[in-house]
């Protein structure tokens, strides 16, 4: 594991993992290629910092999102039509105010399982797993919403489909959650080996 700033990473982040250590509160990088690097700020300004560089105002985005998305909290955020980023809990709390959110682009989650005493395994595309205190429902009801934003992002981006693609998108979106609720609540523990964050 490396340190670094999100800013020098910023292109390869699939998730922001808020941490604790010796130092205090930072954040963890998961990277596209499975490694993982390190940012000494808190999750909530690694989140701000990586929205700068791509010149996105999260103030107005969470204004329109809570509009579109008829939510106040626990909202998805976006830093193009490509890249958006759902809120799952990863720890518990230690202080007052404390973020126990981080953030993961729904795209490169493969598989959910349940955890032992609560909790979920989240299995990464790229091999990794990340453990989470989100209960399947919980990431499954975020995984939807990002898939809703991350299609409205593709028509907004000008990706626009006919009637028949969009039928087919609805299928596949509705099947593909389907799968997850299946999967998640179908199978027994296990362990295959993978690197677990």
């Amino acid at each position: 594991m490396s340190y670094g700033t999100v800013e020098s990473v910023r292109e390869n982040i699939i998730a922001l993992i808020p941490a604790y250590e010796e130092n205090g509160d930072i954040t963890r990088l998961l990277l596209e290629d499975g490694s993982i690097s390190k940012d000494e700020r808190n999750v909530r300004t690694v989140k701000k910092a990586l929205a700068r560089c791509y010149v996105m105002d999260l103030k107005e985005q969470g204004r329109q999102l809570r509009a579109s998305l008829q939510r106040r909290k626990l909202l998805p955020f976006y830093l193009n039509h490509e890249r958006v980023f759902i809120p799952v809990k990863m720890r518990t709390a230690r202080v007052k105010d404390d973020c126990c959110y981080g953030y993961m682009d729904w795209r490169y989650i493969a598989d959910l399982e349940p955890k032992e005493g609560g909790g979920t395994i989240l299995r990464i595309r790229n091999g990794m797993e990340v453990s989470v205190l989100s209960s399947i429902n919980h990431v499954i009801q975020q995984m939807h919403s990002g898939r809703q934003l991350y299609d409205a992002l593709q028509q907004q981006s000008g990706k626009n489909l006919n009637r028949e693609q969009l039928l087919l998108k609805a299928a596949r979106l509705l099947a593909g959650s389907l799968d997850l609720i299946h999967n998640g609540l179908g199978k027994p523990g296990r362990n295959g080996g993978a690197n677990t964050i």
